[in-house]
């Protein structure tokens, strides 16, 4: 009897410590500030095609500064949303000024071609930026702006096609995926999708809302990174570590009685 209790005292206290290592492994840093907000700027060069045909020399480019935070000279690369054939990249919400460039893929901080600098517009999530074949006093190419309304984005087409059926969104695995998704997009995404009528009256955020408190998960959306249910790792070592004490107590009390 001594030398059950013994091993399984060992056992349990083995246990404990590999099962809470195993849950703190899984488990998520909580962080619930909200993602850092941001506005589109949009790119339409249909009157200078060769812009971005060279992808193998050159990156379609934008530079950025004014606000809280800039781009190192020559810009970042823009991304290409076929849904609305443009192309596009998210800045800072206090950003204030903006240039186009052709990024030379061999020296990034340097061009092959770019536009004069541009303020940016209160409006500028709504207003796609046109080159113009026409330079300035420096070669710099021109631009000019045009008002339009954004079709839904390839991104949130995908977010919604994700979860738009009971079959898809059935599971908390999908549930949390699809949140996650929402709360890695800009914020212009996040509030077309937001707004979106995903079917019978219902928005985007509505959806998700309804998958979150359906599912009790742990997730604020609109946030950086989910928020644990609960402290596994610590329910769990406290459990299997009471019943350690316990079986260690049990096997001092036979141990005094045997001697």
């Amino acid at each position: 009897m001594k030398k059950l209790l013994k091993l399984l005292t060992a056992g349990l206290m083995i246990g404990a410590v590999a099962f809470g290592v195993s849950q703190l492994k899984r488990e998520e840093p909580v962080r619930t500030e909200a993602s850092a907000p941001t506005k589109r700027v949009w790119l339409d060069f249909h009157e200078l095609t060769w812009w971005g045909n060279d992808p193998d020399q050159s990156i379609v480019g934008i530079h950025y500064w004014g606000g809280s935070s800039s781009s190192t000279y020559a810009g970042v690369a823009m991304t290409k949303d076929n849904a609305n054939n443009l192309w596009y990249y998210d800045v800072p919400s206090d950003t204030t000024s903006i240039l186009f460039s052709r990024i030379k893929k061999s020296t990034p901080n340097d061009v092959f071609n770019k536009t004069e600098d541009i303020a940016l517009a209160s409006n500028v999530n709504t207003i796609k930026h046109r080159l113009l074949n026409q330079t300035g006093t420096y070669g710099h190419y021109l631009t000019d702006t045009l008002s339009f309304s954004p079709a839904i984005t390839d991104k949130v087409n995908v977010l919604h096609e994700s979860i738009n059926t009971k079959a898809k969104a059935c599971g908390e695995t999908a549930a949390e995926t699809a949140i996650m998704s929402y709360n890695a997009m800009p914020t212009f995404e996040q509030n077309q999708y937001a707004t979106m009528d995903v079917g019978g009256g219902v928005t985007g955020l509505q959806r998700l809302n309804y998958l979150k408190n359906f599912y009790e998960l742990g997730i604020v959306i609109g946030a950086v990174r989910t928020k644990p249910k609960e402290n596994r790792a610590t329910i769990a070592i406290m459990a299997i570590g009471g019943l350690s004490v316990l079986s260690l107590g049990g096997y001092f009390f036979l141990k005094k009685k045997v001697n």
